[in-house]
This record gives structure tokens, C-alpha cells and sequence, in this order.
């Protein structure tokens, strides 16, 4: 009868993977426990390991959803940069009161007659600033140059709302030339924000404030109505809306810019969190607490392939029109299910998913909310599209004695396509 022995080398695996419990099985007394403890260390620390390793196998790593070399600032000459400009006529801001800006936030862009004496003597004292203000807009660039962000805010608030009672006083005198001049300045104003939201140095797409909103929306209706605006004039507002509306970046472009601010402020705001210490969470203050917490929850990497889905599945549709956009569901995402080709890779994840890894991560709230994101779009959009649509249709009207029967009439002669956003009668 032949005997069969294991290989030597088998035989020396099954004696090292059975010493362990031989180890134990000699041991008496502590040195036993001790040896079971040590083993349930080692295997403790094999599942962590295992389950940290394994921790965002359920959130994808898409990578940045916007190619680093697809954004590239074009440089603005000294010459064509506004900037400079817009911080010389923000200096001329510093006589305007504090009442005064209150007064002039509430008049806006109101019937000339109805504009209070203190505004108007406010609107007369900025005169210089005012058309020095004017004279940024002309400008074709805008790049910031050092610290002056309150000089934008003027340019973004105060001086559109000066120019809007500029525009109406020269309405009210029958300058109705001149008053276009003004409202155009407004449009090329907020053209030269929202360039900045591309270049990541803001938290958000920058355009038309709340505040200059309502004033933008009533002051161009109601002097492309007046009678005393012919054909030729509204032609002329007409191209250089559109001409303004041409220059503006694609919001897909804003979120590029908006996804590197928010990177760039991750992990500088995970670092700030212990200073929201509640004076019952004292232990939030000790040394090793937010370190082990953003150990155990993977952070920042967490946050980053959070922020990567979200941005990723804004772009892709942002630039629709409103009725072809996907329904927003939370987290502030387009409810875009999943790809089941796997093609597309910010739909590797379910909006319920993705909600729960948010939860369960550090990620300041004010990062991840596309429904904020939305609402501006939405905004601005709605009001360009009004801008352009008034002018046309008024128009229309001069040349035909009637307002067109649904805005697709408007097509061809006035507009290359209906903007994007516009609400109003339609072809069936």
C-alpha cells in the first residue's frame, strides 16, 4: 500500500495558520487571555482596515468633472481691462450716505417724476462717478486686480441703479436716445460680472442682484412702450441687447468656475468647523477630534467626489431650456436616474445615494446646494429672455400696428430664436 504525504511546503502552511490556536490551546491562565485578546485586536484591526478601504466603494470617483485645460483666462490688456476703471469710479461713491443708498435702493428704476429730491440731488452729486462708471462698461474685459471686491459691489448695485434714474430722467426730458445709452450700460455691466463667476474666485454665478431685478424689468418695458421710441431706435436697443447677450458665459462655464471656489474652500472650511463648538460638546475641543473624525468619514476625499457628482450632473443639463431640464430632486440634483451603459459617469449614483453620502460627510451644506444654483439660473435667464423679448415685441409692433400673435412670429426678422426661458403665447 503506498503512502501519500503532503508537499513540505503545504504542510509548513497548515502548521503556521494552526500555531496561533496550539498557542492558545497550551496557554493557561492570563497568558491565555492575554493571547485571545491580542488575536482580537489583530482581527479588529483587519475588519477597520477592510471597512475603511471599502468606506466610498458606493460613491464613485468620477474624477474633475471639468478638464483643468479646457478653462483658460484670456488675458486682458491694461487697455481693454474695466476694472481699473470700476475701482476709480467706486472711490467717487465715498460722499454716498448711508440714507442715500437706502433712498435710492428703494426707488430703483421708478418714473422719474416719483423719484424723491434726495435722490435726485444724490444722482447729481455722482455725476462723474456715475460716467466714469459708464465708461468700464465700454470696456470689452474685466479682471480683478488685488483686494478691491467692495469696489465691485458698487459696480454691481449702486452705480446700476444710479443709471437707471439716469436713463429715466432723460426719458422724462424726451432723450430717449439717451436714456437707452444708460440701460445698456446696465446690461454691459452685469456682462462683465458674470465673467467673473468662470474665473473661480466666487462662491456662485454673480449676475443681476434681487435688487436690480425689479428695476431692469420695469425701466426697459416701459421706455421700449413709450410712443416717443420709433422703429429705428428700437432696432438699434434691439442689436445691442442681443449683441450684450452673445458676450455672456454659458452657465455650464459658471459652474466650472464655481466647482474650483468650491474645492479650493473644502478643506480650509473642514478646518474651521471645531469653532462651531456648542459649550455641552466639549470634546469636539480636544486635540485628536476632528483629525479622527475625518479619518474614520474619508474627508476630504468624501466631500471632493461629492462635489464632483453634483457639478458634473448640473452641467450636463444647466444649459437646457427650463422645460427640457430633468425635475430637481434633493439633494439639488436633476433626477437623472442611472446609467445603466455606465457612460455617464455622474449618473453612477442615485439621487437617494448621494443625499445619504452628504449626510453622512462634512461637506458644508453651502457647497452642495444645486437647488441656490438653480434659482439664480433660473432668475437671470427669465430676465434676459423678458429683455429681449419686450424690446422685439414692441418692435413688432411699430412695424405691423399689432403685437405678434405668439412669440414664434417674432422669428426671423427680430430674433434668431426664442431666448431661453421666455414665457409667453406660443404656437401650438
Amino acid at each position: 500500500m503506498t503512502v501519500t504525504t503532503k508537499p513540505r511546503w503545504t504542510q509548513r502552511l497548515v502548521e503556521l495558520a494552526s500555531a496561533p490556536m496550539q498557542w492558545v490551546e497550551r496557554a493557561r491562565g492570563r497568558k491565555r487571555i492575554t493571547l485571545l485578546f491580542l488575536y482580537a485586536m489583530i482581527l479588529s484591526v483587519v475588519a477597520f482596515s477592510l471597512w475603511w478601504g471599502q468606506s466610498l466603494r458606493s460613491l464613485p470617483d468620477i474624477g474633475d468633472p471639468f478638464d483643468a485645460a479646457e478653462y483658460r483666462a484670456t488675458p486682458v490688456t491694461e487697455a481693454d481691462n474695466a476694472f481699473p476703471i470700476y475701482v476709480q469710479a467706486a472711490a467717487g461713491l465715498n460722499t454716498l450716505s448711508t440714507a442715500h443708498r437706502t433712498e435710492i435702493y428703494k426707488v430703483l428704476a421708478a418714473p422719474w417724476p416719483s423719484v424723491k429730491p434726495e435722490v435726485r440731488e444724490a444722482l447729481q452729486v455722482h455725476r462723474e462717478p456715475l460716467l466714469t462708471w459708464k465708461r468700464a462698461t465700454e470696456r470689452p474685459g474685466m479682471d480683478v486686480l488685488g483686494d478691491h471686491w467692495s469696489a465691485l459691489n458698487d459696480a454691481r448695485i449702486v452705480f446700476p441703479i444710479l443709471a437707471m434714474l439716469e436713463g429715466a430722467r432723460l426719458g422724462d426730458q424726451g432723450d430717449m436716445a439717451g436714456a437707452w445709452s444708460w440701460y445698456a450700460a446696465v446690461l454691459r455691466s452685469q456682462r462683465h460680472i458674470l465673467t467673473l463667476a468662470e474665473s473661480g474666485t466666487h462662491s456662485g454665478r454673480l449676475g443681476y442682484h434681487p435688487a436690480i431685478l425689479p428695476g431692469i424689468l420695469s425701466a426697459i418695458p416701459r421706455w421700449a412702450a413709450d410712443p416717443r421710441v420709433d422703429a429705428k431706435l428700437l432696432r438699434l436697443a434691439l442689436a445691442d441687447a442681443q449683441a450684450i447677450d452673445t458676450t455672456i458665459p454659458s452657465f455650464a462655464s459658471s459652474l466650472r468656475g464655481t466647482y474650483r471656489w468650491a474645492i479650493s474652500h473644502l478643506d480650509a472650511r473642514l478646518a474651521t468647523d471645531q469653532a462651531f463648538i456648542r459649550e455641552d460638546e466639549w470634546y469636539k475641543a480636544t486635540p485628536m477630534y476632528w483629525p479622527g473624525v475625518k479619518f474614520l468619514r474619508r474627508e476630504p476625499e468624501r466631500s471632493r467626489r461629492i462635489l464632483r457628482l453634483i457639478h458634473t450632473n448640473l452641467a450636463a443639463h444647466v444649459d437646457d431650456p427650463p422645460s427640457r431640464r430633468p425635475r430637481l430632486v434633493p439633494p439639488g440634483i436633476f433626477d437623472v436616474g442611472i446609467d445603466p451603459s455606465g457612460t455617464d459617469p455622474s449618473r453612477r449614483i442615485t439621487p437617494q445615494e448621494l443625499a445619504r453620502q452628504i449626510d453622512a460627510s462634512l461637506l458644508p451644506k453651502y457647497l452642495a446646494n444645486g437647488v441656490d444654483v438653480l434659482i439664480d439660473i433660473n432668475r437671470e435667464q427669465g430676465a434676459r429672455a423678458t429683455i429681449l423679448i419686450e424690446l422685439a415685441t414692441q418692435l413688432y409692433e411699430r412695424e405691423h400696428g399689432s403685437p405678434p400673435r405668439v412669440y414664434e412670429d417674432l422669428i426671423g426678422p427680430y430674433l434668431d430664436k426664442l431666448p431661453a426661458g421666455a414665457v409667453g403665447p406660443s404656437a401650438p
